[in-house]
């Protein structure tokens, strides 16, 4: 099964827990409220740039797939 991005936004604060929160927040461009809030809940749905800039801090890529689900009739 495939990870959705809700699933790599929980490993990722798993990973991030292992990591000083000004140093990720530094090397992200990103505030430390902005992990602590992560980390408490507050926020359940951040910026995928956000998510990207936090996994390299951490030393990860993040691998992204397209796949069209629907397929559309084009309306003449």
């Amino acid at each position: 099964m495939k990870a959705t991005y809700k699933d790599l936004f929980q490993d990722l604060i798993h990973i991030m827990a292992q990591y000083n929160l000004s140093d990720v927040a530094e090397r992200a461009g990103i505030s430390v409220s902005t992990l602590y809030n992560w980390e408490k809940g507050k926020t359940t749905s951040p910026h995928l740039r956000t998510v990207y800039a936090v996994a390299n801090a951490c030393g990860f890529d993040i691998k992204l797939e397209l796949r069209k689900q629907l397929k559309l009739v084009k309306v003449a």
